[in-house]
């Protein structure tokens, strides 16, 4: 997921930045504006006799809107969308009077079995064969580019723990000279 990845970027630029020979070292990560995202409390809505799935599907309708159906007039044909209002889409206090059904057929407020989460979403998502990649560079001085990587990727393979579902995969001019070389063989 992309929070565990941007957390171990983060240590890999922290470990790339106390080395010296690097300079100028970035992530090429672009955080957006902080954002409320809904979360359903499974553990609340299985108490309560929620469908967890309605729960997010009504919620899903509420902003995102749902398809209710179709009209046609004079020959043409209208899909018909179903959501909250504009101004009531803004806010996830509005939330406080919807209703989902919960075990023997009681109405139970949709806040009792939601909590609201600030995230930070990205403004930018970058991503090489379909895969999320972040990008961790630098500059190197005063040693070879091909030791300096070799040296690197030893202390991060020591002194990080690679989350499962990450791949790490060294590129740059190195990354170049090996490609070109291989060609000329």
């Amino acid at each position: 997921n992309l929070e565990s990845m941007q957390a171990f970027a983060l240590k890999a630029k922290s470990l790339l930045s106390q080395d010296p020979h690097a300079q100028d070292v970035a992530l090429d990560l672009k955080t957006g504006k902080t954002e409320t995202k809904l979360e359903i409390d499974r553990d609340k809505a299985s108490d309560l006799g929620v469908n967890v799935s309605l729960a997010a599907a009504t919620i899903q309708a509420l902003f995102d809107g749902i398809d209710a159906g179709k009209f046609e007039w004079a020959g043409d044909r209208y899909n018909i969308r179903v959501s909250l209002p504009e101004d009531q889409r803004r806010s996830l206090d509005n939330l406080d009077g919807i209703y989902v059904s919960g075990k023997n057929d009681q109405m139970i407020p949709l806040a009792n079995v939601s909590r609201k989460v600030l995230a930070t979403s990205y403004s930018t998502i970058h991503r090489y064969d379909r895969l999320v990649q972040i990008d961790l560079s630098a500059n190197v001085e005063g040693i070879p580019v091909g030791d300096f990587q070799n040296s690197y990727t030893k202390k991060l393979q020591n002194e990080l723990a690679i989350p499962p579902g990450i791949i790490v995969k060294v590129g740059g001019m190195n990354e170049v000279m090996q490609e070109g070389f291989s060609s000329l063989l």
